[in-house]
């Protein structure tokens, strides 16, 4: 059988946990995704389940997705599926192979490298964190700063939080695409911009699909690929 290739995949970690104040016990990415509610407090970057479920959160995006209805057989004779092979590290070990039906079938469980050529690694401001401003004595967020150019000069600086969070607002990175500041968008039984979906990331996933209105209209807010991104020397 053929090795499975190693790359950098732009995916969940579902054998790790995370803390949730809310539920006041451990949980893991797979509770997160059912749970887009939680999405604005728990995906905020300053957030454990950040780096853990870094595709439920948006820290990065592929467009390889499994069919939920996709099923494969075992030499026993059992039926599997996607998500029971994603749950068993052991078994994608011994399925994960170029030979295997599960390879085709179940391409970012198995790290299939084609889900790496649309790996998205955004310049987005995080929109969900909150920085200390000295001088306000209080929290404020990147929309804020954004609207507020004359601060850029005192908190746009590697030392500060500001600049981890609003990195494209502080210049740290650049991309040529931008959302529609005209454009409209229906959801959720109303009509928005795509500043109101900045700001709402737990409704990404839902309203953001490839060919949909918020990703022709908002694209940046989307991720679409075609965002191309690059750090600022």
């Amino acid at each position: 059988p053929s090795p499975v290739p190693t790359f950098n995949a732009c995916d969940d970690n579902l054998f790790q946990t995370f803390f949730v104040e809310q539920t006041g016990k451990q949980e893991n990415c797979l509770w997160l995704q059912g749970r887009p509610e939680y999405h604005g407090d728990l995906c905020r970057v300053d957030r454990e389940a950040y780096d853990i479920c870094e595709e439920t959160c948006g820290k990065c995006k592929d467009f390889c997705e499994e069919d939920a209805t996709a099923s494969f057989g075992m030499d026993d004779g059992t039926i599997r599926n996607c998500l029971w092979l994603s749950l068993r590290s052991h078994f994608q070990d011994m399925l994960c192979l170029s030979d295997h039906p599960a390879w085709t079938l179940c391409p970012e469980t198995c790290n299939n490298p084609v889900c790496e050529k649309d790996r998205l690694e955004v310049c987005d401001d995080d929109n969900s964190g909150v920085f200390y401003v000295d001088f306000l004595g209080k929290n404020e967020n990147c929309n804020w700063l954004r609207n507020r150019p004359e601060f850029g000069g005192q908190l746009c600086v590697p030392e500060h939080d500001a600049f981890r969070l609003c990195r494209e607002t502080c210049g740290a990175c650049v991309d040529k695409c931008h959302d529609d500041e005209e454009a409209m968008i229906t959801a959720l039984g109303g009509v928005h911009s795509c500043e109101w979906l900045t700001l709402r990331p737990f409704l990404h996933t839902e309203l953001c699909t490839i060919g949909s209105e918020a990703f022709e209209k908002c694209p940046e807010t989307c991720n679409d690929p075609n965002c191309e991104s690059k750090v600022v020397p």
